[in-house]
């Protein structure tokens, strides 16, 4: 008798469950808490995993190494549902999601018909700002019942956030920036990295700080914004030893030469850009 009235409870507990949030469409009502959850982009893996969430299917390009290792090890293994910037409908649907977290950016062009498969959530994440992301995240946890858990590990990102900001420089100009083998792209002022980037105390450079996202660059651009510091985020293949004052080129020429001419006033870092930007990962310790 003791566990069917447990049973019963249970599942007034799950009927109970109602939470109506604002996404990027507006109203977004949901009245039972979601189990079978789609994503279809990276900081929305995050969101889940660091609540304790796995989902059944994520965007991940095709590529389970695109997520990163730390969110890797806090989810159970998944179905692939193709690329971020074209996931398969079908193979969506095969999944009998009860709920589908997709990015603005990307797929407001698909919202229609991911409808039409699952209640869909739809969050910016592309082209987002470091608190926009923050914000995207707390509603997530609202809908997935998970608001308390979700703010107490906001508040503690929070809370590492400020331990970094301590202990680094206030006021001076720091760049972001990609090196491709082709190109090389600025993040700027009110892109992700560069928000980001100011909640640490740092500043975007005047020429750059109003802008939205990232562009593609060459080196009369790079030279032209100057930064105090600049971070390069290195595709592997580059092999680019870019640190201090003074890099040496690797084998690739055209970005090593773009960094060796800024050096004369700019201190250049480097680091191998995995995940780099793209994963907006809230985890940070």
């Amino acid at each position: 008798m003791k566990r069917f009235f447990a049973f019963v409870s249970l599942l007034f507990s799950m009927s109970s469950f109602a939470v109506t949030v604002q996404d990027s469409q507006g109203d977004f009502h949901i009245d039972y808490v979601p189990q079978r959850i789609v994503v279809l982009e990276y900081s929305f893996v995050d969101a889940l995993a660091i609540v304790g969430v796995s989902p059944i299917g994520i965007a991940d390009d095709k590529d389970p190494s695109r997520i990163a290792s730390e969110i890797r090890e806090l989810i159970t293994p998944w179905e692939s549902v193709g690329t971020r910037s074209q996931p398969s409908l079908e193979v969506i649907s095969s999944l009998k999601p009860d709920l589908i977290i997709a990015d603005y950016s990307r797929h407001q062009s698909v919202y229609k018909d991911l409808q039409k498969i699952a209640p869909t959530l739809i969050l910016p994440s592309r082209r987002e700002s470091y608190q926009g992301n923050l914000e995207a995240a707390a509603i997530i946890g609202k809908v997935l019942d998970k608001e308390d858990a979700m703010q107490a590990r906001l508040a503690k990102h929070q809370e590492i956030m400020s331990e970094y900001a301590a202990q680094l420089p206030k006021g001076i100009e720091v760049q972001f920036g990609n090196v491709m083998e082709k190109y090389a792209s600025l993040h700027l002022g009110k892109s992700y990295v560069g928000t980001l980037l100011q909640s640490l105390g740092f500043k975007a450079p005047p020429m750059l700080k109003n802008e939205l996202s990232s562009v593609h660059t060459g080196l009369e651009q790079l030279l032209a914004s100057n930064p105090e510091y600049l971070i390069l985020a290195i595709i592997p293949l580059l092999t680019l030893p870019i640190h201090g004052k003074n890099p040496h080129c690797g084998r690739r020429s055209k970005p090593c030469a773009m960094t060796m001419f800024i050096t004369f006033t700019t201190q250049v870092f480097g680091h191998e850009a995995v995940a780099s930007s793209r994963q907006k990962s809230l985890r940070v310790s």
